[in-house]
């Protein structure tokens, strides 16, 4: 169970580092301001 838990977290915080990386037309795109995507980047791994 903790090693599904540790793959989900990691998972999250490669994503959060992806949306970091996208410019403001990517994320115009879907649907994200910059804003938003600094909070989600902003949240720990283990928080959804």
């Amino acid at each position: 169970m903790a090693a599904s838990l540790f793959r989900v977290m990691r998972c999250r915080w490669r994503q959060r580092l992806a949306l970091g990386r996208l410019d403001d037309r990517l994320l115009e795109d879907i649907g994200v301001t910059r804003a938003g995507a600094g909070r989600e980047i902003g949240k720990p791994p283990w928080q959804p």
